[in-house]
């Protein structure tokens, strides 16, 4: 699709490899992956099904590695 190819550039050599990493890793499990470009900016639409699934440990937000982002503010670098 285009904007995930291996050679896709945006401000970096080599950027859009890592959306092509999200890509595959999101098919893998089923999901899709929307990419729109806007006047204010890129917008990414991932969807992913709904799994009942057996949970081990109750998932903790503040847990150091539990892969919550953070929201950022743009400049905040």
């Amino acid at each position: 699709p285009e904007g995930y190819g291996h050679n896709h550039s945006v401000d970096k050599p080599d950027a859009g490899m890592g959306l092509y990493g999200c890509l595959q890793i999101i098919q893998q499990h089923g999901g899709r992956m929307g990419i729109s470009y806007g006047e204010h900016g890129t917008c990414f639409e991932i969807r992913l099904p709904i799994v009942d699934a057996p949970v081990s440990e109750p998932f903790d937000p503040d847990a150091k590695g539990s892969g919550v982002l953070e929201k950022v503010s743009p400049g905040a670098r």
